[in-house]
């Protein structure tokens, strides 16, 4: 895991009194960078316990015959197995006018607006990808479905992934104080605020050719061997249901079929990769940055 943060802030504000009105109004600017690396399993999970595992002892003599029930990989690499790791960068611009008008001696009237925007992410590298699920939903070909991944800067796509800017946050304030006696004071308020939604951007634009993400559904071959050996020995039960042995899907560069032969190497993948383990995606017509 590595975090490491940079916070950039500017602003300014300028007022002016005019009889009973103080009016304020002001301006600012916050850019965030932040390299962010994390895998939810970079070095691979295996995980135990077979459909013929009733028990705790027989869910403990598989795991410690290495005996796998499923298999995944996650890790921030892409092409060749080079570690990658995203640098984001985004900005946050804001205004604000407010007026404090003294009406009479007992109440105060305060109003004002304030407008901010939150610009998605993007990255130093263009290496962000979102996956758009309505396309991919939507597609009748091969080569619609794979259009649904849309990497920075590639293809037409924006360098934000398709995610767009949010131009409609204006937030009105408006408040009072009025003092009811000398040791009295009544106060009351109102407004909108927003808050930066894209804090999981960082996390929903991992996708492949940026990520190893893969999930075969099988179990390993001395899984799949003990569940052939649990029919025969009870031909008159039902048959529980289990995913195939790894070694049937495919080669061990992708499916690793035995405990004792690890994990593969990482390395870059696309849309069409076997055993994909997910995408993660944010809907560009309705998320909020």
């Amino acid at each position: 895991m590595q975090d490491v943060d940079g916070t950039y802030q500017y602003s300014g504000t300028v007022s002016y009194t005019i009889r009973n009105h103080n009016l304020k109004a002001g301006a600012g600017v916050i850019r965030r960078q932040a390299r962010n690396l994390q895998s939810a399993f970079p070095y691979g999970d295996f995980e135990f316990g077979l459909a013929t595992d009733t028990t705790h002892d027989q869910i403990l003599a598989s795991t410690l015959a290495g005996a796998f029930d499923s298999t995944s990989y996650n890790a921030d690499y892409g092409a060749g197995g080079v570690v990658n790791t995203p640098d984001y960068r985004t900005w946050e611009p804001s205004f604000f006018a407010q007026d404090n008008w003294k009406v009479n001696p007992k109440l105060t009237v305060t109003y004002g607006i304030r407008y901010d925007v939150y610009t998605p992410f993007t990255e130093a590298h263009n290496k962000i990808a979102n996956f758009d699920f309505n396309t991919a939903v939507a597609a009748t070909t091969q080569a619609a479905a794979n259009a649904a991944l849309e990497v920075a800067n590639v293809g037409g796509t924006s360098s934000t992934a398709g995610i767009p800017t949010v131009h409609s946050d204006f937030g009105p304030r408006l408040g009072f104080s009025y003092s009811l006696r000398p040791t009295t004071v009544l106060r009351g308020g109102y407004g909108i605020s927003y808050f930066p939604g894209n804090y999981t951007a960082n996390a929903d634009l991992k996708n492949v050719p940026f990520t190893t993400s893969y999930g075969p559904s099988c179990v390993s071959n001395l899984g799949a061997s003990f569940l052939a050996n649990w029919v025969t020995a009870n031909p008159t039960l039902p048959v529980p249901a289990q995913a195939p042995g790894c070694g049937t899907l495919g080669p061990a560069s992708v499916y690793q079929a035995n405990f004792d032969l690890g994990l593969p190497t990482p390395a870059g993948q696309n849309i069409n990769t076997p055993a994909l383990g997910a995408f993660f995606a944010e809907d560009p017509r309705t998320s909020r940055p």
